[in-house]
This record gives C-alpha cells, sequence and structure tokens, in this order.
C-alpha cells in the first residue's frame, strides 16, 4: 500500500470519526431540548423552590428549598423530578415515602396502636381528610396486620418493610387521600 493511500485512508477515517461524533452531540442536544421544552411551564427558580428535596424537606420555605437543593445535589434531583413527575413536584409523595423509611418503627408502633404522633403525621403528609381519617387508619391497620403476620414480612428487610407500609397508603381507603404514587 502506497503511503499516499494509506493517509487518505486515515484522513478519511478521522473525518468519518468526527462526523459521527458530530451527529451524535447534535443529536443528544436536540434530544435534551426537546425534553426541555416538553417539561412543565415552570420557571428554572420555580424548579429549585418547589421540587426534589428541598422542596419536600422546607414546604414552606422557598429560600430555605432551594438553598438545600444546591446544597445537596447542585439540584439535580430538583430537575428530574419537575421533568419526570411535575404534577408531584411539591414533594409531597417523596415527603410520604421518606417520612415512613425514616421513621418505620414508630409509625409501626402507632399502627398497632390505633394512634400516635408518627401517624397523625403521616396523615398529614399524606393529606387526609380530618373526616376520614378513622376510616383509612383503620384500612392500614387492617392491611398491616395481615403483611406483618406473614413469613415473607419476618424476612422482609426494613427497606422492603417499609415499601410495604408506604404501598399500603396508595390503596384502599387510603387511595383517597391527597397524596398519590
Amino acid at each position: 500500500m502506497s503511503p499516499s493511500l494509506l493517509k487518505n485512508i486515515i484522513k478519511r477515517d478521522i473525518t468519518m470519526n468526527f462526523n459521527k461524533k458530530t451527529l451524535l452531540i447534535i443529536a443528544t442536544s436536540l434530544t435534551t431540548l426537546t425534553m426541555m421544552s416538553t417539561s412543565s411551564a415552570r420557571e428554572f427558580g420555580q424548579i429549585y423552590t418547589q421540587c426534589g428535596i428541598g422542596a419536600m424537606i422546607f414546604k414552606k420555605n422557598e429560600t430555605l428549598a432551594a438553598i438545600s437543593n444546591i446544597t445537596w445535589d447542585l439540584g439535580t434531583t430538583a430537575i428530574s423530578s419537575d421533568y419526570s413527575s411535575n404534577e408531584n413536584c411539591k414533594g409531597s409523595a417523596v415527603a410520604k415515602a421518606a417520612f415512613i423509611q425514616s421513621s418505620y418503627t414508630p409509625l409501626e408502633q402507632d399502627i398497632a396502636k390505633g394512634n400516635g404522633k408518627h401517624l397523625n403525621a403521616l396523615m398529614d403528609i399524606m393529606q387526609c381528610d380530618k373526616n376520614i381519617r378513622k376510616d383509612v387508619i383503620k384500612s392500614i391497620r387492617s392491611d398491616f396486620a395481615k403483611t406483618v403476620n406473614t413469613v415473607a414480612y419476618t424476612k422482609a428487610t426494613p427497606y422492603q418493610k417499609a415499601e410495604k407500609l408506604y404501598n399500603m397508603t396508595n390503596t384502599g381507603k387510603a387511595a383517597s387521600c391527597g397524596t398519590k404514587i
């Protein structure tokens, strides 16, 4: 093979690879722009105050919500929650899951008793109307009693137990509360 032919082949390969990379960058950019344009009509600042970890923790203080979102993960969860589930962007479903996970043991005790501050807090997070709370608690207690009396429950990890309780808060009477999946 002559040196000039080899040089032309290398030049062609470099050009083709450059063109493939350029096309990939353009396609990725267009996809990102399309996704951003189909996202909610929320302003960028609202995303940091109404979405993500910050909105979940600081529901009534937008300044702290924004600072928290930036501090935790530079706002990536705020942006992704706005895009993936903007109807829940205020964080109520996320707040419910986080609360159940972080306070599972006292919740378990309150559910067994049928009352308690953790169970009341859960009802608040779920946005359950005061008029239906007794029925919701009764429904959760019934489902919970069936679940804890199984072999699978005794072998479940704490995360799996919390997940089962979370799922109970989305079915039966509990489904009539304000917070959904």
